[in-house]
């Protein structure tokens, strides 16, 4: 999971981030949820099967709308997902003063599962450090991205005070110098081996300061998540995001 905010960012074989999302201003960074290059697996079971993309919809699966939210996490499933079973497994990490958004991705042919149709944020063609990568897949689906989080913006929040992170998902070229990460990943992963989150965790050192990069393995841990990350995940969101009056 990866977790990026503009200043800061975490990620748990999967990734999350504070002002991250693609192309916008200079607080923020190019580099969303990625979990180690592969983009396949799934997280807890989902609890729903509501289709919602990010094509002018801000879906928050029903957690987090407080009114009085000065600060937001948006978090992307992983593929086949929705966004529900990840809204229930912040539910035990809820912050009062942060807003969760846990988007649906469209429904699409995945290369990778013989076509057959599925949620995903873009194509997925093998899982090989070598294969083709949906390039304009990938790109479509992170200015669908940065639309949303401009729409949240002009809804009153601002961009540095926003977190996106994402379970399995794909990392992109260029980041915030300044922006900070937590990546974390299980050392039994089936799907995405602790290698490739290895090698993304050295590719993040030199697109950011390599002090704000901290790479973190759950031991046992398969392609899913655990109590021990979620929390590690509160603690990153508590330091970056806290609420206006504690800053």
């Amino acid at each position: 999971m990866c977790f990026l905010n503009g200043y800061c960012s975490l990620r748990m074989c999967h990734c999350i981030g504070q002002n991250s999302y693609m192309g916008h201003s200079s607080s923020s960074s190019s580099l969303w949820s990625s979990d180690d290059g592969a983009g396949t697996g799934r997280g807890p079971a989902r609890a729903g099967e509501a289709e919602l993309d990010l094509r002018g919809d801000s879906d928050c699966s029903g957690l987090g709308m407080e009114l009085a939210a000065n600060v937001e996490v948006v978090f992307l499933h992983g593929l086949g997902d929705t966004g529900y079973g990840w809204a229930e497994a912040f539910a035990g990490i809820r912050i009062p003063h942060v807003k969760y958004i846990f988007p649906h991705a469209p429904t699409m042919p995945v290369s990778l599962n013989m076509r057959m149709s599925m949620p995903s944020w873009f194509d997925i063609y093998g899982l090989s450090p070598d294969a083709d990568e949906d390039e304009a897949g990938i790109k479509r689906a992170s200015e669908n991205l940065k639309t949303l989080i401009e729409q949240e913006v002009r809804n009153g929040i601002p961009s540095h005070r926003i977190i996106l992170g994402g379970f399995s998902q794909a990392a992109a070229n260029g980041a915030n110098k300044d922006m900070h990460v937590l990546q974390c990943h299980g050392d039994a992963d089936p799907l995405v081996p602790l290698m490739f989150g290895t090698q993304t965790a050295e590719k993040m050192k030199s697109l950011i300061n390599p002090a704000n990069m901290a790479f973190k393995t759950y031991r046992g841990l398969p392609h899913s998540t655990c109590p021990e990350e979620m929390v590690d995940v509160k603690r990153f969101i508590e330091k970056h995001l806290p609420a206006v009056s504690d800053e």
